[in-house]
């Protein structure tokens, strides 16, 4: 009708400028009359196909205002780019009977405040080993330096970006910036020897937590360029070494005890977490919780997220089942894993067989009545029976690591993911 009214509209072929091309509006309207005769879509299809064709037909933002809305770093969690929700297939929401969760940087959220215990504690680990005090003692975290979905080459000592076709587009040999000569001499292939990036040469940034690995490696490399450094150190192995020592970070208490102590100073407090998993119950599905950490750090994060003190016991209400020390993505294969109940009346989760034993059968009104909801270890199997759940494609999962949560989810057992 607007379009009928202004003399503006009705020059026929009215072609528009927008974010993504060009459109012309005859065109949209018949590529709505054509989908929907092909699809014989319902009147909701049809309105968010409408939703999506004035999206396109919007004019574009200025561009300094495009850069001035930028989030100026990747946790603003005030930020509205940070709260989007991004579909890349259909989902029906009937057929999920359950949604489970990660929990670190999934419902919990951490400020860079908590990189740096991993940066840190770390920085002084490679100087046990060996490496020089003065050079690591100078290396400084930037948070925004790298992201996930990078891929390091640990024998070359680079860091690489690339495409979907695996074209290198950007690559770093430590924190220098290759040229394209220099890229494409390494990684541009002839045809019967077109690199694959797969193995042992190559590891992927597939979660937050290995943003430090990355800074660390960068500014390692450096340092093993600029001087001797320790004898016989290559940069696979200076990558085996920055990999041990963020990893013994997690393991020692380096970051754990201090987040316990002090969760509000590195965890990001989110006020909508307990009335979305609320929702979900009200809304007949099952929520579950399945993550990596142990009960101990489990109890202390859940418990500030919902304001609570450490030995309330409140936050195991919000889910139908809870799993700690699930070692994904072994979790999800089809390897045998015992799984343990957890006894939750004292803060650490003391580990113990089931109840009624041998287990001849997992899940079930009867068995999470004498077992509890609370479990470590084991694989989906057990999951699935205790969530009575027939198929993977009924369970829509969220979580942060790109291969662990994701794509081995999706590969092996047909989960629904959402990627944090």
């Amino acid at each position: 009708q607007a379009a009928h009214k202004s003399s503006t509209w009705q020059r026929p072929g009215r072609v528009l400028s927008s974010p993504r091309g060009v459109l012309s509006i005859p065109a949209a309207l018949g590529t709505l009359v054509r989908v929907a005769r092909l699809w014989k879509m319902k009147t909701h299809h049809a309105c968010c196909f409408l939703a999506c064709v004035g999206a396109l037909m919007a004019p574009a933002p200025p561009r300094s205002a495009a850069r001035a809305a930028a989030p100026l770093t990747r946790r603003a969690a005030t930020d509205e780019t940070t709260r989007r929700v991004f579909c890349s297939r259909e989902l029906n929401m009937n057929n999920v009977e359950a949604v489970g969760f990660d929990m670190d940087y999934t419902l919990a959220q951490y400020n860079v405040a908590f990189d740096m215990l991993a940066f840190e504690g770390a920085k002084a680990k490679l100087v046990d080993m060996g490496y020089p005090a003065e050079d690591i003692g100078a290396f400084s975290f930037d948070a925004d330096q790298h992201t996930r979905g990078l891929v390091i080459d640990k024998r070359r000592g680079n860091i690489l970006k690339m495409d979907r076709h695996k074209y290198v587009r950007r690559a770093c040999h430590g924190t220098r910036e290759l040229t394209r000569e220099e890229r494409q001499a390494a990684y541009v292939g002839v045809a019967d020897a077109t690199p694959t990036f797969v193995g042992d040469d190559y590891v992927n940034v597939d979660s937050l937590f290995q943003l430090v690995d990355a800074s660390l490696y960068a500014q390692l490399v450096d340092v093993l360029d600029a001087t001797d450094g320790p004898a016989g150190v290559s940069y696979l192995q200076a990558f085996k070494d920055v990999r041990h020592a963020v990893d013994m970070c997690h393991h020692d208490g380096v970051i754990k005890d201090q987040v316990a102590l002090d969760p509000g100073s590195y965890i990001v407090p989110d006020e909508n977490m307990v009335p979305m998993l609320a929702q979900y119950r009200l809304a007949g599905k099952k929520v579950f919780l399945l993550t990596n950490s142990l009960f101990d750090y489990t109890n202390v994060v859940m418990n500030f997220l919902v304001g609570k003190p450490v030995d309330d016991r409140g936050w195991i209400d919000l889910f139908d089942v809870v799993v700690v020390g699930g070692g994904k993505p072994g979790f999800l294969s089809e390897a045998r894993r015992d799984m343990l109940r957890i006894d939750v009346s004292d803060d650490m989760g003391t580990l113990h067989n089931f109840v009624g034993k041998p287990v001849s059968e997992v899940g079930g009104a009867a068995f999470m009545e004498r077992e509890g909801k609370v479990f470590q270890g084991g694989t989906w199997r057990a999951l699935h029976d205790m969530l009575e759940i027939r198929s993977g494609s009924q369970v829509l999962y969220v979580g942060d690591h790109m291969y662990g949560d994701v794509v081995r989810s999706k590969r092996s057992l047909g989960w629904r993911a959402t990627l944090i």
